[in-house]
Parts: structure tokens; C-alpha cells; sequence
């Protein structure tokens, strides 16, 4: 199974101040590429089963069939075969309304802004507090802009799946749109969280 990481520095883990973008790097031993057939899945947790399962059981048909594209954390060390997965995210084109959104987010744009969409964003439960899901977020940030320079995408958009995933998207600087259910959606212009 994965290796827990070694600190960098001694005291507890720094992350930034509420509304910052993250800015976080992931350490030399793991590395972020797009997931293949190959990548061992099964033994990913990450204490939610829904998460766990999408990735087990969807995320390779669905990036066959171009609806959502990951990226997956494996240990550098490991190479690309059969590698077990450590973390991962599912990227989307989206579009969204602009009645009803936020001044900042949609003042003086079109009726309906090209975006896109984090489906999922996960780390696996060995890798918890070691500031990998903000690193993982930032390095699905900087695709996200990459992405939105060459199709043209102004959001980033996120239905984040409890309050306690809300609240980690709200720390890094988006802003709650709407909630349904259990579900909160929540958006940040790009080129503001770089």
C-alpha cells in the first residue's frame, strides 16, 4: 500500500488562509498523469464509498468515452504500470446560467459561461493530513486553466458531495452558488486561483 510521506518541515501542516487559491506542491515521490486501463484501482479509499466506487468502476469508461477525463496520483517511484492509484481527479466541460450568479463570477458576460466541471477529487485515507488534497486541487486548478485557454472555459465548477468537501472548496476561494440536498454547487473563475 502507499507509504505514508515523509514531512518536510517539523510542526504541524500549514495550509493557507481562508480564500486563497492553494498553492501547494506534491512531494518529489508522487506524481499526477492521466489515468490508463492498467492502473490498479482497487485498492484506492478514500472513506467514501461513492468516491471509491466511480473511480473502481466508471472512471475508465467514462474516459473512453471522453464524458469526464482523470488524472490520477501515483507514487513517481512505482512507473506507470500497473501502479496503484493515491489520489485522483475527473475533469468536465460544463456550462453555466449567469442569472442568479454572484456579480463577480458572471458581471457582464454571457447568458450562459463556458466552464468546467471538477467532477471528483480524492486522496486515498493514508494520505489524509498531509496536505495532498490541496496540492491535488491546485494541480486540477492550473489543467483546468490549461484546458480553458485552448476551449475557452471561464469557471470551474464544483458539486461538492457534503458539507465538509464545501467547506474545503469555500477555504481555497470558491463561492457557494446553490445546494441541493447534500449537494452544494460552488464555482471560482479560473484565472483567480492561479
Amino acid at each position: 500500500g502507499p507509504r505514508p510521506l515523509p514531512s518536510r518541515r517539523s510542526g504541524p501542516v500549514m495550509t493557507p488562509p481562508p480564500g486563497e487559491p492553494p498553492s501547494g506542491e506534491l512531494p518529489d515521490q508522487l506524481s499526477v498523469r492521466p489515468l490508463t486501463p492498467d492502473d490498479d484501482t482497487s485498492s484506492f479509499s478514500c472513506g467514501d464509498d461513492v468516491l471509491d466506487l466511480w473511480l473502481h468502476q466508471h472512471a475508465w469508461s467514462s474516459q473512453r468515452r471522453r464524458t469526464a477525463a482523470t488524472q490520477v496520483l501515483t507514487d513517481a517511484a512505482g512507473g506507470t504500470a500497473h501502479a496503484p492509484v493515491l489520489g485522483y481527479y475527473s475533469l468536465a466541460s460544463t456550462s453555466i446560467a449567469t442569472d442568479g450568479l454572484p456579480r463577480r463570477l458572471g458581471r457582464g458576460q454571457l447568458a450562459i459561461l463556458p466552464a468546467i466541471l471538477l467532477a471528483r477529487l480524492a486522496v486515498d485515507q493514508q494520505l489524509h493530513g498531509q496536505s495532498i488534497g490541496g496540492a491535488l486541487l491546485s494541480h486540477a486548478i492550473r489543467t483546468a486553466d490549461r484546458a480553458g485557454r485552448v476551449v475557452a472555459a471561464r469557471l470551474l465548477v464544483v458539486d461538492a458531495i457534503d458539507d465538509r468537501a464545501a467547506s474545503f472548496y469555500r477555504h481555497y476561494g470558491f463561492t457557494p452558488l446553490t445546494r441541493s440536498h447534500s449537494r452544494e454547487r460552488l464555482a471560482a473563475v479560473i484565472s483567480h486561483l492561479l
